[in-house]
């Protein structure tokens, strides 16, 4: 079986929420208990795999396609990418020109 959940399921462990000895200022909360999620199943005969339940109501209001790129799930490169950004570091090209430089490809 295997779950995919949303990404503001559950919520914030109890004991960080009201704790005094904190150096910085606590994040945003950003969990909402949001129930949305997607179990299937794999049918090990037939090989397929089955919708075993659909829970498709957020209680939140979804991220903007404008602002998805920040996600956790959407930040990462590309192996084309990683190895765009290993051959110019081998070239001796600074870091933050390779970020401008993927940041002009990619429209960001």
């Amino acid at each position: 079986m295997r779950q995919f959940v949303c990404n503001k399921e559950g919520e914030r462990s109890g004991k960080h929420l009201n704790r005094n000895d904190r150096k910085r200022e606590a994040k945003a909360i950003t969990r909402t208990k949001c129930n949305a999620r997607l179990q299937i199943h794999l049918n090990y005969k037939s090989r397929k795999w089955r919708v075993g339940c659909l829970e498709p109501i957020h209680n939140h209001e979804l991220t903007p396609m404008s602002m998805v790129h920040l996600l956790p799930a959407y930040r990462g490169l590309s192996v084309a990418d990683k190895a765009q950004v290993d051959g110019l570091h081998l070239y001796g090209v600074r870091t933050c020109h390779i970020m401008g430089l993927i940041m002009g490809q990619k429209g960001g």
